[in-house]
């Protein structure tokens, strides 16, 4: 959906309308499946956020408008609730209250935040931050037969923190751990974003099925994305751990 376009003063019944159709749902659910086919974008991981986009354009559509503000309101609302509808739809979720009209633009606003617009960046930072709080938990579960215990002077120098080193040098045994756990909605809503967000997200939905089995954990066994998600999360733990690397530096592990 462009968000470039202006809108100048709309004075007749027919603009308005040609206006509005330009947020017919088939072109709300278009724009949101088209986002959907590009969410995982492991090195480039923000796209616009279409409610926010729309609520940009609304905003410039009642400046301008001398009439119809119902009108107006209603097609701003029936595009936020056909974004929630979508994105529930293909992961899965359903609504299971009523949404106050105060809350359909928040809503649609935090969902689409987290499964789409920055749904690659909010699940690799999920990944780093549950390997960066549980490490020595993880470092236990790996199994022996698996285990690599390749400490080079260079990496003991780069990363004095052993357990820093050993969940590095066996951070696919690590994702594979994690990929096996259970995480509910709200668990990943809160790990996604915050507590606050989660509990709004979830006072309004709930999983069907297992969206993180099928939608999140997915990644890690996906053969086009396993590797893009290995090194990405490495570089991300790193990151929060406080390592401090260079492009020209060589590689942790030799």
């Amino acid at each position: 959906m462009d968000s470039t376009i202006k809108y100048n003063s709309i004075t007749t019944d027919r603009e308005l309308a040609t206006i509005l159709g330009r947020f017919s749902e088939d072109t709300i659910i278009a724009a949101v499946d088209e986002a959907l086919m590009y969410k995982y974008r492991p090195f480039d991981n923000r796209m616009p956020n279409l409610p926010e986009t729309i609520n940009q354009q609304f905003a410039m559509i009642k400046a301008a408008a001398t009439d119809g503000v119902d009108q107006i309101n209603e097609c701003e609302m029936e595009a936020y609730i056909t974004i929630i509808n979508r994105v529930c739809q293909v992961y899965n979720l359903s609504i299971t209250s009523e949404i106050p009209a105060d809350m359909i633009y928040p809503l649609s606003l935090f969902l689409y935040q987290n499964l789409v617009s920055e749904f690659t960046m909010r699940m690799l930072m999920f990944f780093s931050n549950y390997i960066l709080i549980n490490k020595e938990n993880l470092i236990a579960s790996i199994p022996d037969a698996k285990r690599i215990d390749h400490h080079t002077s260079y990496s003991k120098r780069m990363l004095p923190d052993p357990a820093i080193v050993t969940i590095y040098e066996n951070m696919e045994s690590i994702i594979d751990i994690i990929a096996g756990l259970d995480f509910s909605l709200f668990n990943l809503m809160e790990q996604f974003s915050n507590k606050e967000t989660a509990t709004f997200i979830t006072n309004f939905i709930s999983d069907n099925g297992d969206i993180y089995k099928n939608y999140i954990a997915s990644y890690i066994y996906g053969q086009v994305s396993r590797t893009d998600m290995v090194t990405s999360i490495k570089l991300r733990f790193l990151e929060l751990s406080g390592v401090q690397l260079s492009m020209t530096q060589p590689p942790i592990s030799e």
